[in-house]
């Protein structure tokens, strides 16, 4: 025989296990939300970064197109990484296409690697030569610059965990 506190203890256990269950089931909808937030918000970050350098800033110096290669390269890596789920390539470890989606995610990581690289490299080589002078404020641009590569990066890899979870793939 079961007593209150038996009955009152299954019935909640069975009340969390129900709202854990609901909350699994909607992981892959929070991660592909999530992704697509971390890509706005990195390009909006980059946009909000030159928009403003235009704005304040009356020097000579202005922020050209080799400046936006490492968010571009960053997007076209991140949509790489979201184009293959690291389930099939653990379900597939064999064979030639399983060889072939390691070497897509590979690339796709160089790619996202190279990006974030090459903002390391334009920050260090432009802005902070430019900040040292002291006639003019290069911070947020800088600091966009590095962080829009790798919101995208983490942007790939939570679409790819999102595909991970749904039970499509």
């Amino acid at each position: 025989a079961f007593s209150v506190f038996d009955q009152a203890f299954t019935r909640r256990s069975f009340a969390i296990k129900c709202y854990f269950e609901s909350l699994m089931s909607a992981r892959p909808i929070i991660f592909a939300s999530s992704a697509g937030l971390a890509a706005a918000v990195g390009w909006w970050v980059w946009i909000d970064a030159v928009a403003s350098y235009a704005k304040t800033n009356t020097t000579p110096f202005a922020i050209t197109f080799p400046y936006y290669l490492p968010g571009i390269f960053a997007t076209i890596g991140a949509v790489m990484l979201a184009l293959v789920p690291f389930t099939s390539i653990e379900a597939e470890f064999e064979g030639s296409a399983a060889n072939k989606k390691k070497v897509w995610l590979f690339f796709a990581f160089v790619i996202c690697g190279g990006s974030l690289i090459g903002a390391i490299w334009i920050m260090a080589a432009v802005f902070v030569p430019l900040a040292n002078t002291g006639t003019f404020s290069t911070g947020w641009p800088a600091a966009a610059l590095l962080l829009q590569p790798v919101l995208l990066t983490v942007s790939g890899g939570l679409f790819n965990a999102a595909q991970c979870f749904s039970n499509f793939y």
